[in-house]
């Protein structure tokens, strides 16, 4: 299932429908909804519609938070893009990341 499908699930109402029916019956509901209703909401297309961390951990532990509503993640458009992305390809079709770190070492005196 693709962020967009989850996204039609939540718009009808129905986003226990994007679980896997092994799990389905096993998991309290309200906590998946939440969930996925965060989830949704950090893949908001503007950064200022994303809720900060603080606020995650804040949905996350308070069970007496009102949640915003999310919209529309991404447009149509970008869903390919999106996708690829997801899993570890790229829009040129390259499927190789460059990552830079830094070690440092700290030696006692």
């Amino acid at each position: 299932m693709n962020l967009l499908q989850a996204w039609d699930q939540w718009r009808e109402r129905t986003p226990l429908n994007i679980l896997d029916k092994n799990i389905k019956e096993s998991c309290n509901h309200s906590e998946v909804i939440k969930c996925i209703q965060i989830g949704l909401l950090c893949v908001q297309e503007k950064p200022h519609d994303r809720p900060t961390m603080t606020q995650v951990v804040s949905y996350l532990s308070s069970s007496l938070s009102e949640l915003p509503f999310p919209e529309k993640p991404i447009n149509s458009n970008q869903s390919g893009l999106v996708q690829k992305m997801l899993v570890g390809g790229s829009s040129s079709g390259s499927a190789q990341t460059i990552n830079e770190m830094s070690v440092s070492i700290f030696i006692p005196r």
